[in-house]
């Protein structure tokens, strides 16, 4: 195992710019046919592939993707731009996340699963309720996720940062490019909306699947 992996423990520049110009060009092919009557065929390849872009700018938040540490900025900036999330917010947030992940005594807000069930068992009935109902499947990543990412995203920033940081000048831009710069090219903002939220779906779904391998109930 260990002799498998060796090779990908380090970066490698020319294996990042050819899966960059890979996620580029898959871009332009799914935006290509958004414009030529093939839209949901455009749709579902943008909407992976922005879920392939958000995989990238994890790794660039971890300083792993180059090899230089001011092209993982620079890059992990724009695709935060793109996927909703700044770059410095998800590099804090998620390199605590890894810090501490396993550590009860540390709260991980970057997990999908925030207490034990010995936690669950002592709390109120009504908060139980509460729990149970946005912690269902459907509402949990169809709503919740979703709400935490576009909403709730921007309280945090703005606490942390500052509503005059770079920061949340990021999260403000996603809305502006989304909202009012792609509808200048003949793109809806809202499918460009109704994408990345769908992108944001399927991204915590997977997420969650590798970080809690318990029997599924659903």
């Amino acid at each position: 195992m260990k002799k498998f992996v060796q090779s990908y423990g380090i970066s490698n520049d020319n294996k990042a710019y050819i899966a960059l110009g890979i996620t580029v060009i898959v871009e332009i092919v799914a935006i290509l046919l958004i414009h030529a009557n093939l839209g949901l065929l455009g749709w579902m390849i943008h909407t992976l592939n922005c879920v392939r872009i958000f995989v990238q700018f994890h790794d660039m938040a971890h300083f792993s993707f180059f090899s230089d540490m001011s092209k993982n900025i620079l890059f992990g900036k724009i695709f935060g731009v793109y996927v909703h999330f700044p770059f410095n917010a998800w590099r804090d947030g998620h390199n605590h996340h890894h810090k501490h992940f396993g550590n009860l005594d540390r709260f991980d807000a970057s997990q999908t699963i925030l207490f034990t069930k010995k936690q669950y068992e002592a709390m109120s009935l009504p908060k139980k309720i509460l729990v149970r109902i946005f912690r269902e499947p459907i509402v949990f990543f169809l709503f919740s996720a979703p709400y935490v990412w576009f909403v709730a995203l921007f309280y945090t920033v703005a606490k942390r940062y500052g509503v005059f940081s770079w920061t949340f000048l990021e999260k403000t831009l996603s809305v502006v490019l989304y909202t009012w710069i792609f509808p200048l090219f003949g793109i809806p903002a809202w499918k460009m909306w109704a994408s990345v939220i769908l992108t944001d779906v399927v991204g915590t779904i997977l997420f969650h699947l590798q970080h809690s391998v318990n029997s599924p109930y659903r």
